[in-house]
């Protein structure tokens, strides 16, 4: 790290910094978040913080000459009208696909030549599918204190150190909101940050232009979206309405069965951090190996020690 991507790394941090606590009032006045059935918090908290680090990673990134962040800010305006207005469905999937698109079509001549008009369409539905997957399962595992932004640290720091892309302008307001987000959270992201988080997080991964890597970087953040998949599948097998709210998710379950927030965190953020370091040092083949003993360990993790999936699932 050079001394000006030092300097922007220590300014983004303190303005972010000073924005969440400035602004707290702000999120607990207007959106506040209260405990329910499904919540894993015991008193209101603030959510909709994401927003900040939305627009600080934008604006920082912006002055060192990356569109990167400003291409993802929409989603995260968006999805701050979802956290505050609860907007339905079908206009915040609609938001997902048409910003994915618009993102995949600046990236696509990186994965396909556009004299194969099939293909290239084929490719580009794929793609912005794709991105609108990653978009909902990062926001399905934003319901624990520091989880998703503690995961999210380790692998955008790694796709950092493995291409010649600056992450620093959304690291550090990330590192900050982190320490407000730790348990016990004093702030929640909302759907503006895990929505944002998920589609920059694609779009870096994209940038990247090559497939092997979309899977590479898909498999370090396995703890994450293979807790979402795998619950979503077996929702889908139970017949329940994955569109509905629940409490069946790994870490969900977890903390129903005792386990503190720190310790699910940990578990989710060291599992992310220890196949990053099998990436970085011996590359994707044994990543591949060590991400399906990661999947075998979330299952024994998930039979020994969380509650029941049925036992909640019929009241999901």
């Amino acid at each position: 790290m050079n001394l000006s991507n030092l300097i922007l790394f220590i300014n983004s941090f303190l303005v972010s910094l000073f924005f969440f606590k400035l602004s707290k009032p702000v999120f607990k006045k207007y959106l506040l978040t209260k405990p329910n059935i499904r919540s894993s918090h015991q008193s209101p908290t603030p959510q909709g913080a994401g927003i900040i680090f939305a627009i600080c990673s934008s604006i920082f990134g912006y002055l060192d000459g990356s569109f990167l962040f400003l291409f993802c800010l929409p989603i995260a305006i968006i999805s701050l009208f979802d956290d505050l207005y609860n907007l339905s469905r079908k206009v915040r999937y609609l938001s997902h696909i048409l910003l994915s698109g618009f993102i995949v079509s600046n990236y696509l001549d990186l994965f396909i030549f556009k004299e194969y008009f099939f293909i290239y369409m084929l490719v580009f539905l794929s793609l912005t599918f794709i991105s609108t997957v990653y978009i909902n399962l990062t926001n399905f595992m934003d319901g624990l204190d520091g989880l998703v932004s503690g995961c999210m640290l380790i692998s955008l720091t790694l796709i950092m150190l493995c291409s010649d892309i600056n992450l620093l302008p959304l690291l550090a307001p990330l590192l900050a909101f982190t320490i407000f987000n730790w348990p016990p959270a004093k702030i929640f992201m909302g759907d503006a940050g895990s929505t944002f988080l998920g589609l920059t997080y694609f779009v870096c991964i994209l940038s990247l232009g090559k497939y092997s890597l979309l899977l590479a970087f898909t498999l370090i953040n396995i703890p994450m979206y293979g807790d979402a998949l795998v619950c979503l599948i077996r929702r889908l097998l139970t017949g329940q309405n994955i569109f509905r709210a629940h409490r069946l998710h790994l870490y969900q379950r977890l903390y129903l069965a005792g386990w503190n927030k720190t310790r699910i965190s940990l578990f989710y953020i060291l599992n992310t951090l220890f196949l990053s370091l099998i990436f970085y040092i011996w590359g994707i083949n044994l990543l591949i190996i060590f991400s399906v003993v990661v999947l075998i360990l979330g299952f024994y993790i998930d039979i020994k020690y969380a509650s029941p999936f049925n036992s909640f699932a019929k009241n999901s």
